[in-house]
């Protein structure tokens, strides 16, 4: 009788500790949850792991003429593109040609008012990425790129 108080005492410890264990790894925030809406209205949640991100350097740096200034300004950028998918930067690669020329037509028309701040230097930063994803998914019906970061950013 006494043998079996202690058999029945460690398996309450040990379910207490697994229920433990897992609330704290769900909680930690240690995977990645997406929720999505299930076809009944309920949301479903499904762990979902981010696949290692591939960079891709845009070179030469892109250097233009800032748009409406007195004198001569220049931009000089360096542009990192970033996506989780290799397919997107081999993409990329294969359509540098024409995302070189709408980022060009892009940053030669920003003017040292817009850029002299850091919010207005993140607003360029999606402005790059929603021009390469565009010129994607006109050249494939597909985007894929998920950030660019500035590696030098220089305006003279």
């Amino acid at each position: 009788m006494l043998k079996n108080k202690f058999v029945l005492i460690g398996l309450v410890v040990v379910l207490l500790l697994a229920t433990a264990g897992g609330t704290w790894f769900f909680v930690s925030g240690n995977a990645p949850v997406e929720v999505a809406e299930g076809a009944e209205g309920e949301k479903a949640v499904k762990e979902k792991e981010l696949a290692k991100p591939v960079l891709y350097s845009l070179d030469p740096s892109f250097v233009v003429n800032l748009l409406n200034e007195r004198g001569t300004r220049f931009l000089q950028v360096d542009v990192q593109v970033m996506s989780r998918d290799e397919k997107a930067i081999d993409r990329v690669k294969e359509h540098e040609v024409q995302i070189r020329h709408e980022l060009i037509m892009m940053f030669s028309s920003l003017t040292r008012d817009m850029i002299v701040d850091r919010q207005g230097r993140e607003a360029v930063q999606q402005q790059t990425v929603d021009s390469i994803n565009r010129v994607l998914k006109a050249q494939v019906g597909k985007a894929g790129v998920d950030a660019v970061y500035f590696t030098k950013f220089v305006v003279q």
